[in-house]
């Protein structure tokens, strides 16, 4: 289904700003002398910016998991799949890139890095019950 179909303020939106046109031109644009990455480059790349320099931080993952609850930044309306972000540890690491970084961060409760992914996904990953409720 086309969604310049879906309502009149939308048909009226797209006739009105071309929205295609200028997304293609756009896309265009960023992606002239585009070369596509390898695999294993990107896996690398991944890997050193999700890998902390030295110690990392001291980041626990019961205030950590508690920002994100009381806060509410899990952005379940704009993208329905972020709740799946617990579910492995590549869909960790892409919600880090994506917008839990940022919004951990905006919140102010914790300075939490890119470069704490995996350690604080395996945090989270040992928490058991009894630690859960002191």
């Amino acid at each position: 289904m086309d969604i310049a179909r879906k309502s009149y303020f939308l048909e009226s939106s797209f006739r009105k700003y071309q929205w295609r046109e200028a997304l293609s031109l756009c896309l265009a644009t960023l992606s002239r002398g585009f070369t596509p990455k390898e695999p294993a480059d990107i896996r690398k790349e991944i890997d050193k910016l999700t890998t902390p320099n030295g110690l990392g931080s001291h980041i626990e993952p019961k205030p950590f998991l508690k920002a994100i609850s009381d806060c509410d930044l899990v952005p379940f309306c704009i993208k329905p799949d972020s709740i799946f972000f617990l579910s492995s540890k590549q869909n960790f690491i892409s919600a880090c890139f994506d917008w839990l970084s940022w919004s951990v961060r905006s919140a102010g409760k914790i300075n939490f890095q890119t470069q704490d992914a995996k350690k604080m996904y395996t945090a989270i990953g040992r928490l058991e019950k009894a630690t859960w409720s002191k």
